[in-house]
């Protein structure tokens, strides 16, 4: 069922975005498991975030979602809570006025396995790294899995 996120107020569409993260995160450890014998997530966040964007466009289709991710070192990526940098992927969806950050591999870094905070409150740990370099990556590895380019997830 399609949910029409301009329907919903900040909080219930909040709390349909992360009833769907957390759908999602359900399907990728079952992934993980049966494709690599573990659900641990260490390594995976790149995947994970192009699954968060898939079912967001899928599920919510008036709102914009995009990976963003870093480096760890001079070009963002995740800050953990004892100020370590770490290089990582996530999705931020954009819904009216509001920009939402949407991960569901942050237990990496000893975080909640999925999170969703809104962009000024993620800045303390998300830092998204240079945009253009992030689409260049994304599109080579969804050609390498057979899609033409991020652009048609998008």
């Amino acid at each position: 069922m399609i949910i029409e996120p301009s329907l919903l107020n900040p909080v219930t569409f909040h709390s349909a975005l992360f009833e769907l993260l957390r759908q999602q995160r359900s399907v990728f450890e079952m992934v993980l498991e049966r494709s690599l014998g573990r659900a641990e997530t260490t390594g995976c966040c790149m995947y994970g975030a192009i699954l968060v964007q898939t079912a967001v466009q899928q599920w919510l289709p008036d709102c914009v979602a995009r990976i963003c991710g870093g480096d760890g070192h001079a070009d963002g990526g995740y800050v953990d809570s004892a100020g370590a940098h770490h290089g990582h992927y996530w999705v931020e969806v954009a819904h009216a006025d509001s920009t939402w950050v949407a991960d569901i591999t942050a237990d990496q870094f000893d975080a909640p396995a999925v999170q969703l905070l809104n962009r000024v409150e993620a800045g303390e740990f998300y830092r998204a790294g240079d945009q253009q370099l992030v689409e260049r990556h994304m599109a080579e590895v969804l050609e390498s899995m057979g899609v033409r380019s991020a652009v048609a997830l998008a």
